[in-house]
């Protein structure tokens, strides 16, 4: 509390920490025993886990487990760019224009909640990688197996959008939303038959199309991810992506974005 200056006290910020820790350990942490916790230091080198405390705009108190990733060793990546694709801004404005030039169609945005810890975990194939984790100074540190990519992490961007990339392409008879990927804007996917677009900016979403396509589509979505509730735009309920507000309005019986 000290060192990150968030203010309060221990009792105040216990909740959010223990329900975070407890989150990230169920999903991306194995605790190894003293005995493989010693032979594991004498070989690999371990990155440092860190909890950060934020204080929020509401007053909600928030924290995250995060992996230090400038002490991720390099041969984690196995010698593959860390680089992850945006959509442009341009992409969006595209996807706004095409839903501003019809009726019928809708606008939603959606936003998939802790991303980086659904994306896939490592496969047994995979190199093994361990972590440390000190949760306050003087005690003992604590050795894990790293299940999956955690925030922090250099490769964990890149890992993600394989990840939901993959399923978005998928056939929806195995799951998937069974959308096509653009070639020259990997961020976006366009159904093959049904009037439906959607673009993909790490772990916001934004769709075009009409109003049966959109919520099938919003559905499966709900099946495989963690998700917020969808928000549609109108005229008395603008969206905030990325940053910026995308509002309609009706002139002269034709609607405008």
């Amino acid at each position: 509390l000290e060192k990150q200056r968030v203010g309060g006290s221990v009792e105040d910020w216990l909740p959010a920490y223990e329900a975070e820790f407890e989150s990230v350990a169920s999903k991306r942490l194995v605790e190894l025993t003293p005995e493989e916790a010693a032979a594991v230091r004498v070989s690999y080198l371990l990155p440092k886990l860190r909890m950060l405390l934020n204080r929020k705009r509401c007053g909600r108190l928030k924290a995250r487990l995060i992996l230090q990733g400038f002490q991720e060793p390099f041969e984690w990546d196995h010698g593959v760019s860390n680089a992850s694709p945006v959509a442009y801004l341009a992409t969006v404005r595209a996807l706004l224009a095409r839903a501003g030039h019809a009726q019928g169609r809708v606008v939603t945005s959606r936003d998939i909640s802790v991303a980086f810890l659904q994306s896939s975990a490592y496969g047994p194939e995979e190199q093994a990688r361990y972590v440390s984790y000190q949760p306050y100074k003087g005690a003992a540190p604590r050795t894990f197996k790293l299940l999956g990519p955690l925030y922090g992490q250099r490769s964990a961007p890149r890992r993600w959008y394989a990840t939901v990339a993959a399923w978005l392409t998928k056939p929806e008879a195995e799951g998937g939303a069974g959308l096509i990927q653009g070639c020259n804007e990997p961020c976006m996917f366009r159904h093959p038959t049904k009037d439906l677009v959607v673009v993909l900016y790490v772990d916001d979403i934004l769709t075009s199309g009409d109003e049966a396509s959109t919520a099938r589509f919003h559905e499966l979505m709900g099946l495989e991810y963690d998700c917020t509730e969808p928000a549609y735009l109108a005229v008395d309920s603008p969206l905030d992506f990325l940053g910026f507000s995308i509002t309609k309005e009706v002139v002269d019986g034709a609607e405008h974005i």
